[in-house]
């Protein structure tokens, strides 16, 4: 069998796999749902189906097949066609070969993305996938209306702390310390945290990722992190943020 049907029948199985854990989802919601693991865990799955449709579209994208077919199956599971597109921040993001990685990971290349002492201008798709795997679409709409550098290296006395006896973090040490070691392992590859700034402030904020801060400052590293400049209609989304945020505190998915 061609491997665009292949991947057209792949994608069937996993449209009705999703409309379960979707409709099961959609269920625990409307009845108020006190079980937050069932509704964390029916988020996570959900999500990971969706990366994998977009993986195959991608497939059947790149063989030149029909643009009206997959322009449907994109729509079935939230992607939209120029997201398809090599050039696109949420393919390359998401759809990577082990090339690409390499060469991301690769902190002896001086400048570009690899580079955390180099400030580089970056889509904000990255930053709204990254968040996307745990907080709904609403609570980080705002994203794509700041403008984003990173990931870089962000001193902590650059970072507002005024309400650091408010952070989770600051009453988790066992979670920060995981992060330590997580941090020590991957060699620093460990998920950035985002933090954004208005253009009258000198200091920015953490909006997600005050644990990795935490275990960077433990390690006596600067934090790395997106920072986003954002502009004063968006600064109240920007806050509420963490209050959406699917997976918290000791919740292992919460990385």
């Amino acid at each position: 069998m061609p491997e665009p049907i292949l991947a057209l029948t792949h994608l069937s199985q996993l449209y009705d796999d999703y409309l379960v854990k979707a409709n099961q989802l959609e269920m625990l919601r409307i009845i108020g749902s006190m079980n937050e693991f069932a509704t964390n865990a029916l988020e996570s799955q959900c999500w990971e189906i969706r990366k994998d449709a977009l993986r195959t579209l991608v497939k059947v994208y790149d063989a030149n097949g029909n643009e009206k077919v997959i322009r449907k199956w994109a729509q079935s599971f939230g992607w939209r066609w120029d997201q398809l597109d090599p050039s696109s921040p949420t393919r390359q993001l998401l759809v990577k070969d082990a090339a690409a990685d390499a060469r991301l990971a690769d902190q002896a290349k001086p400048g570009g993305a690899a580079d955390p002492k180099d400030a580089n201008p970056v889509e904000a798709e990255h930053v709204y996938v990254q968040m996307a795997k745990n907080f709904p679409p609403e609570a980080i709409e705002w994203i794509r209306r700041a403008r984003w550098t990173g990931p870089q290296n962000v001193p902590m006395d650059r970072i507002d702390q005024d309400d650091r006896d408010k952070w989770a973090a600051s009453h988790q040490p066992g979670k920060v310390k995981e992060f330590e070691k997580m941090i020590q392992a991957h060699d620093g590859h460990v998920a950035p945290s985002v933090l954004v700034q208005e253009a009258n402030s000198p200091k920015a904020f953490i909006v997600d990722g005050h644990h990795r801060a935490l275990a960077r400052e433990n390690l006596k590293q600067d934090v790395l992190g997106y920072v986003g400049n954002i502009d004063a209609k968006d600064r109240q989304a920007a806050l509420e943020t963490h209050t959406h945020q699917i997976h918290q505190g000791n919740d292992p998915k919460n990385a």
